[in-house]
Order: structure tokens, then C-alpha cells, then sequence
């Protein structure tokens, strides 16, 4: 499977309250790790027995090293990932309470996400039968060209996200598959989502414009 998605530094910080302005807060866990949507998805299905390839940006810094190795070691295949020089690797600074509630924090320079061009040097991945993700907090065009030149080749696509208006009907044409989280789902069907019988119902209409199954959770199983 091909994952064409974002790759970060991620920082996770534990704490008991968010603190308020001018206050403080001890963290009492903290984890560096790699992550980043299309990293976390190709890490996740290594662990279930694939051999996914990432194809991604990270600059040319010591963190992107890292990250990469990190990645390698997870035994995810980082041969497509983009190194563009002079633009700091992605961070995003996740803070945690004890409720579960979270912030994130994003420092993701415009340079760091993938373009037509990075789409474009990957093609000779996209083989028939093959599966594709796409993770569409990418810019619209690049993400377009994924799903497009991939279902060209004959791939299986996946949509992660909430396809953008400008983009959304050629983007649904060519998936097989979309996925969508609770607030994606909101944004898709213009109002917040709160009964089964409406998740449906959004999901019927997405179904008609091309993909083959729609899959979303809280009140929405799979349709």
C-alpha cells in the first residue's frame, strides 16, 4: 500500500489542567515520536503485517533523520519520501489533560507538504491492484493528482478526510473508499451529524458519487 501523506516530529505533552493564560502546568508524561497522519497510518499497517510505502515531505535537518529512521526501524519503506532543502521538518506539539481533552499545536511550513510534482515522481509506484491512501489535509491539487493517477493505473484509493469543494467531485469520482472522522463528517454534509438515519443518508449521496463504501464513526457505521 502507498500512504501519500503528512510526516512530523510529534511532541505529546500529559498534564493534569490546560493551564490558563499567564499560568503554567507540570507535564507529567512526555513522548517524542514520529507522526504526522500519513506517517501514523503507515506505521499502523506495518504492525498489521503490510509493507506500506510512504511518500511524504521532510526537510534536510538532523529531525528528519530521525524520523526516517524511526520510520525504516517501524518497517514502513520511506524510499518515496521527499527531502526539500532549507524548510524545517513539520512539529506538532500535542497537549493532553486528564480528561482526555486536546490541543495541538502545528508548525507546518507550506514547503512541507507534497505537490503535484511529488505526486508525479512517485507514479511508477502506482501499480495495478495496488492500494492507495490518500490523506487530504494535503493541498488539494496534490491530493487530487494522487487519487487521480492512481486510479488511472488501476489502484484501489482511499480518501482520508473531508475532500475539499474545490476539488470534491473529480476526488470522489475516483476513490473506492472514503474515510471520514466525526468532524469531517460534519463538514461533508454541511451540519452536525447526530442520528444514524442522517449519517445514511450523507452517506447515500457520497455512495452515488463514486465511491464504493463510506466509512465514518460515532452515529455513522459503515454504509
Amino acid at each position: 500500500m502507498i500512504v501519500f501523506g503528512q510526516i512530523a516530529r510529534d511532541l505529546v505533552l500529559v498534564v493534569d489542567a490546560m493551564p490558563g493564560a499567564r499560568q503554567s502546568a507540570d507535564v507529567y508524561q512526555r513522548r517524542e515520536l514520529l507522526g504526522g497522519k500519513g506517517a501514523n497510518q503507515a506505521v499502523a499497517l506495518a504492525q498489521l503485517g503490510m509493507r506500506p510505502v510512504l511518500a511524504g515531505v521532510v526537510g534536510e535537518d538532523q529531525i528528519a533523520q530521525r524520523l526516517l529512521t524511526q520510520a525504516q526501524h517501524d518497517q514502513v519503506d520511506t524510499s518515496a519520501v521527499i527531502r526539500r532543502p532549507d524548510v524545517r521538518t513539520p512539529l506538532i506539539v500535542d497537549i493532553v489533560d486528564s480528561s482526555g481533552h486536546w490541543r495541538y499545536l502545528e508548525d507546518i511550513p507550506a514547503g512541507m507538504l507534497l505537490t503535484e510534482d511529488d505526486v508525479r515522481a512517485c507514479r511508477h509506484l502506482l501499480l495495478p491492484g495496488r492500494w492507495v491512501s490518500v490523506h487530504l489535509q494535503q493541498p488539494s491539487a496534490a491530493a487530487l493528482a494522487a487519487a487521480v493517477c492512481a486510479h488511472q493505473a488501476g489502484c484501489k484509493v482511499v480518501l482520508d478526510g473531508a475532500p475539499p469543494e474545490k476539488h470534491r467531485a473529480a476526488l470522489l469520482a475516483a476513490a473506492d473508499v472514503l474515510r471520514a472522522g466525526a468532524r469531517e463528517t460534519d463538514l461533508l454534509a454541511g451540519f452536525a451529524v447526530s442520528t444514524a438515519a442522517e449519517a445514511e443518508k450523507v452517506a447515500s449521496d457520497l455512495l452515488s458519487q463514486g465511491p464504493s463504501l463510506v466509512a465514518w464513526p460515532s452515529t455513522a457505521s459503515a454504509t
